[in-house]
């Protein structure tokens, strides 16, 4: 479960599993959910086939959506259920939108629904043409996608540095003339720290604590009514805390500021897939489903080193470890299971691992080891939590995270890529002092890496 309350009323509550009623099935797969959001309460089902693909999703016992696969992994179907359907497993439904696929025989995709593609020789998607026009894709010789011309004759383009991460993004409109400009400062591979404008002014800054893939607090001077607009001269920064669910998919952005306390300034709708339903400031923040970032104007997510299409449930390229991982094939993401999986650096689907005692997360990354994050809570706050639950007690009080790691004194063990970076530009006295209003502290917070073990007592 995880919880997240205003000063007045709960925010956010999704409990992904029962234990009683819908328990996991034997695979470890959520079978149900229960959320609620701003106060508007749904009730999902999952169904997944004997693959443990995703099958069907049934929402409030109203069948919401089905697909099918062939044998390599393709979609071969995508029904989005008509209402007051009932819940029907396995079944396909009277559909209100449908869309079949079709593929060669090295599984690139050639046909959905209305829309034709075409690939270039290195298997990247090259073209697509549908009912608004032409979108066409460029890339460089590492299969980074750099260029995305629109069917009005616009353009974004990426920049990306020498260790494939996406450093920037400059819109243009069909005249060429730069709309709309941003760039980003990186932790490590694959964490953002902080948001520059096109005159390189920092708008934004990004603090992770509870998930490896999306910030616990964001601090910035944009404003949320002109979410793409740069910072106003003499703006004030504010902080918010960015709530996401157990794939790091992030679903409301609250304000910590002292005028504006609790009011929530973005809330994010997605289907399983990672669709975008609903985004009330479309670009006051870059994060997206599962944690990538998320393109408003291509409707695209970079997820590590690649790019992924929501709608379509595929990769734009081929997984260059193909024969070196466990993968299902080189297009398909997190083995067609988006409830339980995520793909981090775009190379591997891994699981977050609900484990003993109030383990959160376990995230087995190959060659960069693997890592886990403990919450231990006592005192006060009563007993152990289940096992599954995320309360609002596990978001951890980033105040004391930022103030008990010396971000001087780091410990040589450490290894680089988890070094949190120190930002003298932020005041963090007022961030403790809006924090604490927000977060309840924490007795224990042990942080467990491969070859290190941080722990440290409030």
């Amino acid at each position: 479960m995880l919880s997240v309350a205003g000063e007045k009323e709960e925010l956010f509550r999704v409990i992904y599993d029962d234990g009683v009623q819908h328990p996991h099935d034997a695979p470890r797969r959520f079978v149900h959910k229960q959320e609620t959001v701003l106060g508007d309460s749904n009730e999902f089902t999952y169904h997944y086939d004997a693959y443990g693909r995703l099958e069907d999703v049934c929402r409030d016992g109203e069948h919401y959506s089905h697909y099918e696969y062939d044998d390599n992994g393709n979609r071969l179907l995508y029904q989005k259920c008509a209402a007051g359907v009932s819940c029907r497993p396995g079944q396909r439904c009277p559909a209100e939108i449908e869309r079949g696929g079709v593929y060669d025989e090295q599984d690139r995709l050639l046909g959905y629904g209305d829309a034709s593609f075409a690939y270039t020789a290195n298997g990247e998607l090259y073209d697509k043409i549908d009912e608004q026009g032409i979108t066409t894709y460029g890339y460089d010789e590492l299969g980074n996608l750099l260029d995305v011309w629109l069917p009005d004759g616009g353009r974004v383009h990426y920049l990306v540095d020498g260790r494939n991460r996406r450093i920037g993004r400059q819109v243009y409109d069909r005249d060429g003339n730069v709309a709309e400009e941003q760039s980003f400062i990186y932790l490590d591979q694959l964490n953002p720290v902080a948001e520059l404008d096109g005159d390189g002014d920092m708008v934004s800054v990004f603090v992770y604590a509870t998930r490896p893939n999306v910030p616990d607090l964001m601090y910035s001077c944009k404003d949320p009514a002109a979410p793409v607009a740069p910072c106003n001269p003499g703006a004030p920064w504010r902080a918010y805390r960015v709530v996401s669910d157990h794939l790091g998919s992030v679903r409301l952005v609250v304000s910590l500021d002292d005028a504006t306390f609790g009011e929530v300034v973005q809330r994010m709708d997605y289907d399983e897939y990672g669709v975008v339903l609903t985004d009330t400031a479309p670009g006051f923040q870059p994060f997206g489903f599962a944690g990538g970032m998320y393109d408003i104007d291509t409707n695209t997510l970079r997820l590590g080193i690649r790019d992924y299409k929501p709608i379509l449930g595929r990769w734009f390229s081929k997984d260059v470890f193909i024969f070196i991982i466990n993968s299902l094939h080189s297009y398909v993401y997190a083995l067609n299971d988006p409830v339980n999986f995520l793909d981090l650096f775009g190379l591997q689907p891994i699981q977050p691992v609900p484990g003993k005692g109030v383990r959160l997360f376990d995230f087995d990354l190959g060659h960069l080891g693997k890592f886990t994050f403990r919450f231990n809570l006592s005192g006060p706050l009563g007993p152990p939590l289940d096992p599954r639950a995320l309360s609002e007690y596990q978001q951890i009080n980033l105040n004391n995270f930022l103030n008990n790691i010396p971000c001087d004194r780091i410990l040589s063990p450490l290894p680089k890529i988890y070094r949190p970076i120190k930002l003298p530009e932020l005041k963090l006295d007022d961030i403790k002092s809006s924090i604490n209003k927000y977060f309840t502290n924490i007795n224990v917070l042990e942080i467990t890496f491969p070859d290190l073990t941080l722990k440290f007592s409030y």
